[in-house]
């Protein structure tokens, strides 16, 4: 495995200053001088790293796993801007790198110079929402942020587009553990791998796995973002947080989506782009003229009732008098 020298060693004085190899030189060294000496470190960390698959075995547990990174996804990540050894600071310089823990999330974030769309993000509350969460509670030393949020490709839910691809996504974090059989994941099988059999008493169950984000029940929705996540039997059942007019979808899965006029009467247009959803999408039209159809059917039920009534009544008093 091959290493770039770094800028000020002795294998960095091997470059004979002449022709394009002294042009190198002195543009190397003015970079260096002007503080691009991170720029070079993270040229060497993708220089392993940035390559074809590369498995390797964690020394303390035995484990195998791909160190590559996939570099079509890591440009799009949240954190592309950094340099690696930013997170990646304790003992990364020297190689080989065995049994080193980068920084974790929260060593980092909340981040006191955060400016615009992270100054909002309430990380404190998220972990103490985790910390109660039983990821933690029973996982305590297997589950961290980046079981969910790889950081190398992490995207917040305002980048990642549709409503349809953000519901792609998250539901990829829950099913990686989840759905999975091999063992190879810290919750690795804790559920029943049918997802459809453990979700039987859900109507059209296939249907709502599908477009809908598990964490749309799995959690409280008391914020537009929670990490309060609710094991199954605490999940909730209540069909109306959907399913109303005041769909909890439209605070949370569509809160980054641009509001939609409503068009010939239809409540949270944004969502109808998507799908129908049943209460959700209803339209005052219909409405009306569903209130107006079923008041006039009574209206002729009474009616009728009170009129034959009242012909009974007459031919009662009517007849007595005959007699």
């Amino acid at each position: 495995m091959q290493f770039l020298p770094r800028p000020g060693t002795p294998a960095f004085g091997l470059l004979r200053p002449s022709g394009s190899s002294a042009a190198f030189a002195i543009l190397l060294l003015t970079a260096t001088a002007v503080g691009a000496t991170s720029h070079y470190d993270r040229i060497q960390c993708l220089g392993c790293h940035g390559g074809d698959s590369r498995e390797v075995v964690d020394p303390e547990t035995g484990e195998r796993r791909d160190v590559a990174l996939d570099m079509a996804r890591y440009r799009h990540g949240a954190h592309r801007a950094l340099d690696c050894l930013a997170c990646h600071e304790r003992g990364f310089r020297s190689f080989p790198h065995n049994a080193k823990k980068p920084l974790t999330c929260m060593e980092c974030h909340p981040r006191e110079e955060a400016e615009g769309r992270e100054a909002t993000f309430d990380f404190r509350r998220w972990e103490r929402q985790f910390k109660d969460s039983i990821h933690f509670t029973r996982h305590k030393k297997r589950f961290n942020c980046g079981e969910c949020h790889n950081p190398h490709y992490f995207r917040v839910a305002e980048e990642l587009g549709a409503p349809p691809e953000i519901i792609d996504t998250h539901n990829r974090w829950c099913l990686r553990c989840h759905k999975e059989r091999a063992g190879r994941f810290p919750l690795s099988n804790p559920a029943d791998p049918d997802m459809v059999g453990a979700h039987a008493w859900l109507p059209h169950t296939a249907l709502h796995l599908r477009e809908t984000r598990c964490v749309e029940c799995h959690t409280s929705n008391a914020a537009p973002v929670s990490h309060d996540l609710l094991i199954w039997d605490e999940a909730k059942r209540d069909c109306v947080i959907c399913h109303s007019r005041d769909t909890v979808l439209q605070r949370t899965l569509y809160r980054h989506h641009p509001e939609v006029p409503a068009r010939l009467g239809f409540t949270n247009t944004a969502v109808l782009q998507d799908g129908y959803v049943m209460a959700a999408n209803r339209n005052r039209y219909l409405d009306l003229l569903f209130y107006l159809v079923v008041g006039l059917a009574f209206l002729y039920v009474f009616g009728h009732a009170g009129i034959r009534w009242r012909r009974r009544r007459r031919g009662l008093s009517g007849g007595g008098g005959r007699q």
